[in-house]
Order: C-alpha cells, then sequence, then structure tokens
C-alpha cells in the first residue's frame, strides 16, 4: 500500500525507485506485526498449557492423598477387627 506521501521528483525512474521502497517498508512493517502476533499467540498458548499442566498435577495430588486417606483408614479397620477376633 502506498502510504500517501508525495514527493515530487525529476524524471519517472526515481519516482518508481521512492514508490517501490515505501510499499517494501510497509510490506515489513506488516510482516513485523504479523510476526508480533504470532509470538504473542505462542506465548499465551505456552502459559495457558503451563497453568493446565498446574492443574492437572494439582488434581492428581488431591486424589492421591485421597487414596492414601482411605488406605489408612481401612489399614485401622483391619487392625481393629484382627484385634476383636482375639
Amino acid at each position: 500500500m502506498f502510504s500517501g506521501k508525495i514527493i515530487k521528483t525529476q524524471d519517472r525512474q526515481t519516482t518508481k525507485k521512492l514508490i517501490r521502497f515505501q510499499s517494501r517498508n510497509e510490506n515489513e512493517k506488516n510482516n513485523t506485526s504479523s510476526s508480533q502476533i504470532i509470538i504473542v499467540s505462542v506465548l499465551a498458548s505456552s502459559i495457558l498449557l503451563l497453568f493446565y499442566s498446574y492443574y492437572s498435577i494439582w488434581e492428581g495430588v488431591e486424589e492421591f492423598e485421597k487414596a492414601n486417606e482411605q488406605r489408612f483408614a481401612s489399614y485401622l479397620l483391619a487392625d481393629e477387627l484382627r484385634d476383636g477376633l482375639k
């Protein structure tokens, strides 16, 4: 896209070169902004993935602790039953 800056020159060759140069600069700006969007998207998805991993591990630890409590309770119950049979 042409930025709208009008530069008066003496010949057509120079004018064409200036127009090409300006459009090349604008293309580079567009590429930079799209690459920044990609970088931000990758960073955001990485952060979300880390939070999900943390949440999954936290849930797993809670399940593990519940299983340990149930196992401990079953050991206590088994000990009481053994003592009651003696």
